[in-house]
């Protein structure tokens, strides 16, 4: 089995892959052939470059039988949205909604525009593109196309990220009703809260949490229980949210 990469990152797809014996050929424009995890994983033959400027087709078609694609979400965040009216280094001035429906249009879509003309070239046996299901890339993906909603709090994951998953291999996605083994349970107290919340309603005795939530959570009332609780920072960095579980990687292959 030949598996193609595309926006490789953190190598999750790569890594197990590798594992089951596939040959795989990975590409990112910004990071290396190295799992940047410690886990010692090293792409074999990693390309380094701008999908949007790749030349696949020095591959003939069907020389891939599986590609998976995570397409860079900055552009498609409902976060992003949040920082309209805040400054804006790389502009030079504030944020505009006009700005962010530009970068889609300019640099969302034609990257997943991209992966499917990759796709549709290769005609791999099977394909798996996602991205985080909060996101708006869903609004640009045909409708027609199967997908599956998945939390990886239920793959071994400490934080939920609800991620979609457009792909033609069929597995019976898991979301979390707080029912995962994942989850802490904090007291709620009074002075947690202003005194207008308090006021407002009745607070429940208790709340639960991801225990990735926990670890980067900036609350200081959350923070404050954390520590009593024993939990330490440093359990969702940045990073490690990019990941995909191994778990459910194994599930797809």
């Amino acid at each position: 089995m030949k598996h193609l990469e595309l926006f490789s990152g953190t190598h999750s797809f790569g890594k197990i892959s590798s594992k089951l014996g596939y040959d795989v050929i990975s590409l990112d424009r910004d990071l290396g052939a190295e799992c940047p995890f410690g886990s010692g994983y090293v792409s074999k033959n990693h390309i380094k470059t701008d999908i949007m400027t790749w030349n696949y087709k020095q591959y003939p078609k069907g020389h891939f039988h599986i590609v998976t694609a995570s397409p860079v979400c900055l552009w498609w965040s409902l976060l992003r949205h949040c920082r309209k009216g805040s400054f804006d280094k790389k502009l030079g001035r504030k944020l505009t909604a006009e700005d962010i429906e530009n970068d889609i249009i300019e640099l969302g879509i034609p990257m997943v525009e991209k992966v499917f003309e990759i796709i549709d070239y290769f005609e791999p046996k099977y394909y798996i593109i996602e991205n985080p299901q909060t996101g708006r890339m869903k609004e640009y993906i045909n409708d027609l196309i199967p997908f599956i909603d998945i939390d990886y709090c239920k793959y071994g994951l400490p934080y939920q990220k609800r991620t979609r998953f457009w792909t033609n291999i069929e597995i019976e996605g898991k979301l979390c009703n707080k029912d995962c083994d994942q989850i802490i349970t904090i007291p709620n107290e009074s002075q947690d809260y202003c005194k207008n919340r308090q006021n407002m309603k009745r607070i429940k005795t208790e709340r639960k949490l991801h225990k990735g939530v926990i670890g980067f959570t900036k609350q200081k009332a959350i923070k404050r229980h954390r520590l009593q609780l024993g939990h330490v920072d440093g359990g969702n960095k940045k990073l490690n949210r990019y990941r995909v579980p191994y778990k459910l990687i194994e599930e797809f292959f």
